[in-house]
This record gives structure tokens, sequence and C-alpha cells, in this order.
């Protein structure tokens, strides 16, 4: 009996060896799955936070270039500001000078104009002038004709 015992209890002993055998290989199988999803989740992290820290700095370096850029459009904005009001006070200069200028040019046609009809007045008065000249010396001229003739009658009367 106890030889059957003996023999119960290994095979029990066995059989219990057996299963807490396959428990372990399961659990074992489990642990290196397990193991396995552990890594690939680690190594999925690990991508993650390296694109993440790609992102932040691809948005510091895009932040840098939105400053850098807005800089250069407020610069650019005070060059064209500049330049329009160098433009701008060059055409008021320009307005102001030829107005200046439209002036001047009128007063000399005005002095011109004066100058003009104080000589026409001027030769107006040397016409008249010269017409009772040229009426006197016709005058004179008969005059002198009807003087000559009564001469050459009064000499042609005293031969």
């Amino acid at each position: 009996t106890t030889a059957r015992q003996l023999d119960t209890l290994k095979l029990s002993f066995s059989e219990q060896n057996k299963a807490l055998r396959n428990q372990l290989n399961s659990i074992t199988n489990e642990f290196m799955d397990l193991s396995r999803e552990h890594h690939a989740q680690t190594d999925a992290f690990k991508e993650e936070k390296r694109r993440s820290s790609q992102l932040v700095r691809d948005m510091n370096e895009l932040e840098q270039q939105k400053r850098s850029l807005e800089a250069d459009l407020g610069e650019e904005n005070r060059r064209l500001t500049n330049k329009v009001k160098e433009i701008e006070d060059d055409y008021h200069n320009y307005k102001r000078a030829s107005a200046e200028r439209l002036d001047d040019l009128k007063r000399e046609v005005m002095r011109e104009q004066d100058k003009f009809s104080s000589k026409e007045r001027e030769f107006q008065k040397l016409q008249k002038h010269a017409n009772r000249l040229k009426t006197e010396r016709d005058e004179m001229t008969s005059q002198l004709g009807k003087t000559k003739e009564d001469l050459h009658r009064s000499q042609s009367d005293n031969r």
C-alpha cells in the first residue's frame, strides 16, 4: 500500500508538476507578450516624443521666422511710409514752386502786355503825328507848287 500511495503521490506530483510547468510556460509566454508590447509601446512613445520634440523645434523655428518677417515687414512699412512722405513733400514743393512760377509768369505777361499797350499808344501817337506831318507836307508841297506856278507866270509876264 505504501508503494501504491507512493506511486499515486508520484503521479499526483508529476501531474501537478506538469500543470505548474504549463502554468509557468503560459505565464512566461504572457510575460514575453507583455514585454514585447511594452517594448513596442516604449518605442512608440520614444518616436512620439522625438516627433513632439521635432514639432516644438519646428514651431520655435517658425516663430523665429515669423518674428523676423514681422520685423522685416515693420522695417519695410517704415521705409515705404518715409518714401510716401518724401514723395508727398516733393509733390507739395513742386506744386508750390509751380504755383509761384505760374504767378511769376502771369506778372511777366502782364508787364509785357503793359509795355505792349504803352508802345501801341506811343505808336498810335507817332502815327497821328506822322499823318499830321504828311498832311502839312502835302499842303506845303501844294502851296510850293502854286508858288512856283505863280513865279513862272510872273517871270513869263515880265518877259
